[in-house]
């Protein structure tokens, strides 16, 4: 889901360098890229940063190599739309942009579909601790400083594998997580957890 990439952005801190490709690229300036899908369809998010917020810009459908020139003034326009209004005597909010996350809170957003529809609040649920796991995959590699190539070779897989595993939509195999443990000097910690059971009795296993 779109909405689950889009939260690798609010992973980050300010001073942290951006997510590198294949997440994001350099536009223009301070102008960035953000690629997520959806299904089978690819999707850009036009983004600028703005202290400690991540100001979405625009929203478009992946269909050519380049990010359209008419998408990047549009980007533009709305950036500046919003700056005008933070910066006025009298702060205004944006315009939200149609009917897309756009504009608005993720959170919102989220709560508006969920409520909307019981197969996208089904599907949210499915995906929920797959798409945990890939943050905790995506945080590690870059921890480790690792494009998703060098994370690749190191456990014998390809760089399109790991972009399916950090993308939340694939579910790894305890050997991959295994391997992606190894590869960066450490363990995999496997444990159950039962309700009713006091922590005491919980056990970690590294694998």
């Amino acid at each position: 889901m779109i909405e689950n990439q889009l939260d690798r952005l609010n992973m980050q801190q300010p001073d942290e360098p951006p997510l590198p490709q294949p997440w994001t690229s350099q536009i223009e300036g301070e102008l960035r890229e953000f690629r997520a899908h959806y299904g089978q369809e690819h999707y850009r998010v036009l983004y600028r940063r703005s202290g400690n917020l991540l100001i979405l810009l625009h929203l478009i459908r992946k269909t050519t190599g380049r990010v359209p020139k008419r998408d990047i003034v549009t980007a533009k326009a709305r950036w500046a739309d919003f700056k005008r209004r933070m910066d006025a005597a009298k702060r205004t909010p944006p315009r939200a942009a149609g009917h897309s996350p756009i504009g608005s809170s993720l959170s919102a957003a989220r709560r508006k579909r969920s409520a909307e529809s019981a197969e996208y609040r089904r599907e949210r649920e499915r995906l929920e601790p797959w798409e945990k796991l890939a943050r905790a995959v995506v945080q590690l590699r870059m921890r480790q400083n690792l494009t998703q190539e060098q994370l690749a070779g190191r456990i014998g897989t390809t760089a399109s594998a790991i972009s399916r595993l950090e993308s939340g939509q694939h579910i790894p195999s305890m050997e991959t997580l295994r391997k992606l443990a190894h590869a960066s000097g450490g363990h995999l910690l496997v444990g159950f957890e039962v309700p009713g059971e006091a922590a005491k009795h919980r056990e970690l296993v590294a694998i």
